[in-house]
C-alpha cells in the first residue's frame, strides 16, 4: 500500500502491479457559491492531483454528500455561515469519519469548530 500526501490530507492507494502503480486521485467536493473563486479553487485542487467536483451551493451539495463518495468536503462558509455549519454538522452526524474543511472569514464565530480554518489566526 502506498500513501500519498496532498498538503493537509494523506490518502492510501494500492498498487496494481510492481511496474504500474494504480493512482487513485482523492475525490474532493468543493462547495462555493462564488463562481470566480470556485473556478479558481477547483483548478488549484485539480493541479494538485485531486479529482475535484464543484457544488454551486449548499442545497446542491446536500444531494452529493453520501458517505464514502468523497475523500474530503470543502465548504466556503463566507456568505452563509449558519447554513454551512448546519451542513457540516449534518454530515458529521451521518458520517462521522468524513473529512471536512470549512473556510471562514475574519470575524467568523465558527473558528472554534474542529473542521474550520480561518484567515484570522487569533481565532484558531
Amino acid at each position: 500500500m502506498e500513501t500519498k500526501s496532498f498538503g493537509l490530507v494523506s490518502f492510501s492507494s494500492s498498487k496494481a502491479s510492481s511496474t504500474q502503480p494504480e493512482v487513485k486521485k482523492p475525490k474532493v467536493l468543493l462547495i462555493d457559491n462564488d463562481p470566480d473563486r470556485r473556478r479558481e479553487r477547483i483548478g488549484l485542487l485539480m493541479n494538485a492531483g485531486f479529482n475535484a467536483q464543484p457544488a454551486l451551493n449548499i442545497e446542491q451539495a446536500r444531494s452529493r454528500c453520501q458517505p464514502g463518495r468523497h475523500d474530503l468536503i470543502i465548504v466556503n462558509a463566507l456568505n452563509n455561515e449558519t447554513a454551512a455549519l448546519q451542513l457540516c454538522d449534518d454530515i458529521r452526524r451521518t458520517n462521522p469519519k468524513q473529512r471536512l474543511l470549512m473556510m471562514a472569514g475574519e470575524g467568523s464565530t465558527l473558528a472554534a469548530r474542529d473542521f474550520t480554518i480561518s484567515d484570522h489566526p487569533s481565532k484558531l
